[in-house]
């Protein structure tokens, strides 16, 4: 007969893993809502969400807005935008932004955040919703491929930029990647609304394939991968 600690250590690895795949579920199920809710925000305006929004009223940097503009098609539901694997401190505060921006507009580029935004697609080239007003963000019929182009995804979740997730590197360092929290790797939803995971280092490893996913167009753009050579 087992004794109980052993047992227990038995026990233990396989409910973490159980524990930990449920959270991951929990997630997609999180940004399959959040793509439903981009695309019906996109039928309803022609376009798709802006990664940024502008109040010079306020401050004249600009503050993330794409979360602001998708929060009423969850139902104003803010838990929505919280991946269950990140600790408390990544839910949707109410206070106030660093800035000074209120709720729903208090997601800047220095506030721990579960999701990003993929608005600049690579290196500014062909992103989502990159831009302050829905004018300047991608028209409904500017995505080519919709099953094939990253729409929104897991950030790192360390407070810097996780508003948004990119494909871009600066002297070889990823800007803004997807994060690696779920088994070394991400969630994201595309345009089309499925959720895929993929180890971050696939999301975005420098190849064509990897390149396409992130631009409208479903173009590579491999001149644009690395800034500052």
């Amino acid at each position: 007969m087992l004794r109980p600690w052993v047992l227990a250590a038995l026990l233990l690895p396989a409910l973490s893993r159980s524990k930990e795949t449920a959270r991951i579920v929990a997630c997609k199920n999180n940004l399959r809502q959040l793509g439903f809710a981009t695309t019906m925000y996109a039928d309803d305006t022609g376009f798709y969400p802006a990664l940024d929004h502008r109040d010079i009223t306020i401050h004249q940097f600009i503050t993330y807005g794409w979360q602001a503009q998708l929060l009423p098609y969850v139902s104003g539901n803010t838990a929505v935008f919280k991946c269950p694997s990140t600790p408390t401190e990544l839910a949707w505060p109410t206070n106030r932004s660093s800035l000074g921006f209120p709720f729903p507009y208090n997601i800047g580029n220095d506030t721990p955040f579960s999701y990003g935004y993929n608005g600049w697609g690579v290196a500014a080239v062909g992103g989502l919703g990159l831009g302050i007003e829905s004018s300047t963000s991608t028209p409904v019929h500017g995505v080519t491929k919709p099953a094939d182009m990253i729409a929104i995804g897991d950030s790192s979740g360390d407070g810097g930029s996780d508003g948004e997730i990119a494909f871009h590197r600066f002297w070889t360092i990823p800007v803004a990647p997807p994060g690696t929290r779920h088994r070394d790797g991400a969630n994201i939803v595309l345009v089309d609304g499925h959720v895929e995971w993929q180890k971050q280092t696939n999301w975005i490893a420098l190849t064509e394939f990897a390149a396409r996913r992130w631009n409208n167009d479903n173009q590579p753009h491999r001149n644009r991968w690395i800034s500052g050579r």
